[in-house]
């Protein structure tokens, strides 16, 4: 008996274990607190979500996303303004979806 799952799922299931790749000049994004936030320029807000629900280090996924996101902007920082945990489009693992403000910080 052949067993065939549906691409979708098969995908997700393979890439269960790889967290989003940090890409150009990403790796040198940090995040920072409210405080620290004072002493740099506001850039943009974003809102970024996890690409894989499967993830097993999900917080690590959305947290690369964030980074590459607030690199795209123009940031060397971003402030986590809220997180979000919801069920993903298949109920398998869970999408987090982080609200955050990119910075330009000295």
């Amino acid at each position: 008996m052949n067993i065939r799952l549906p691409s979708v799922l098969t995908f997700l299931l393979l890439a269960g274990c790889s967290a989003t790749p940090l890409v150009g000049t990403s790796n040198a994004v940090k995040e920072i607190d409210a405080n620290e936030a004072k002493s740099c320029t506001f850039v943009q807000s974003f809102i970024v979500k996890n690409d894989n629900p499967l993830d097993k280090n999900s917080d690590n996924d959305v947290k690369n996303i964030a980074m590459n996101r607030t690199d795209v902007l123009g940031g060397n920082a971003f402030l986590v303004k809220n997180e979000a945990f919801l069920p993903s489009p298949l109920n398998i693992g869970t999408v987090i979806e982080l609200t955050g403000d990119a910075y330009k910080c000295p």
